[in-house]
């Protein structure tokens, strides 16, 4: 029954977070429309997803941080999955966009708006989850 109570507290914190990032979402939206700064919406949005990601893996993290051992980082997954996916999530593809010649892949994340925040999800997730503890 304990646990019941604390999954429903998370989703409910869960829920929470998503319905305040959806109000500054929009009221970045409604200055950058008034302002013609694109700035902060740029970094909410690049940033919003990578919260995001970081709160989905609390829960492991929190049995991970209960068991014995020393702490170690999972250095072959920080790097493949975790740049690869910060690469994404950044404005970077995008400076790329208005280069030159910019490779397929990132045109096709900069079309694929939902990209770069599934890549945002998938660093924050990995950052949290990268650490482990070993025997």
């Amino acid at each position: 029954m304990k646990k019941l109570g604390y999954y429903t507290l998370y989703v409910v914190l869960l829920v929470l977070l998503l319905y305040l990032g959806s109000q500054l979402f929009q009221y970045l939206r409604i200055l950058a429309g008034r302002t013609f700064h694109a700035l902060p919406i740029m970094v909410f949005n690049g940033f919003f997803p990578i919260v995001m990601g970081l709160y989905l893996a609390l829960p492991e993290f929190a049995t991970k941080a209960r068991r014995q051992g020393r702490w170690t980082i999972d250095w072959s997954k920080l790097v493949t999955v975790g740049i690869v996916s910060l690469f994404f999530a950044s404005p970077l593809p995008q400076v790329l966009y208005f280069g030159s010649h910019a490779p397929q892949l990132v045109l096709w994340l900069i079309e694929f708006n939902q990209g770069s925040t599934i890549a945002g999800v998938i660093f924050g997730y990995i950052v949290v989850s990268v650490p482990q503890k070993i025997n």
